[in-house]
């Protein structure tokens, strides 16, 4: 590595934990303003996010993909938490089960996604 990708390197770390920094203090900020709790995993999405960002070349996509991820599962699950409140107050039925399905449809493999579209269709022709 020569002397000006050493900087580089160097000055990109330095942004990313000024980005680090200031992510925690809006956070504990807005925390402090608001009754509403902070959110830990979406920080850490952020923070893996500006990791991603300020990263050497090779690591930037990896990061990115595995943030990404992180999100999508994190949205699936407090979908599918407050499906599942709700099927609670208002009652199962085959309504609930479909919208079940659908939720939790993106963080599946391919051959359960498909499953899954298979048992979508079936449902529409009853329907």
């Amino acid at each position: 590595m020569n002397k000006y990708q050493l900087l580089e390197s160097i000055a990109n770390s330095i942004h990313a934990a000024n980005r680090i920094k200031s992510l925690q203090s809006q956070t504990r900020d807005n925390a402090a303003r608001s009754s509403i709790p902070i959110d830990n995993i979406a920080l850490l999405s952020e923070i893996i996010q500006s990791v991603a960002q300020y990263s050497p070349q090779n690591y930037r996509s990896p990061l990115s993909d595995t943030s990404n991820i992180c999100r999508q599962y994190c949205n699936t699950y407090r979908s599918f938490k407050q499906h599942i409140r709700s099927a609670r107050r208002q009652g199962v039925n085959k309504e609930t089960f479909v919208t079940s399905l659908s939720i939790l449809e993106p963080v599946l493999d391919h051959r359960k996604k498909a499953a899954i579209a298979k048992i979508m269709k079936i449902y529409d022709l009853f329907n």
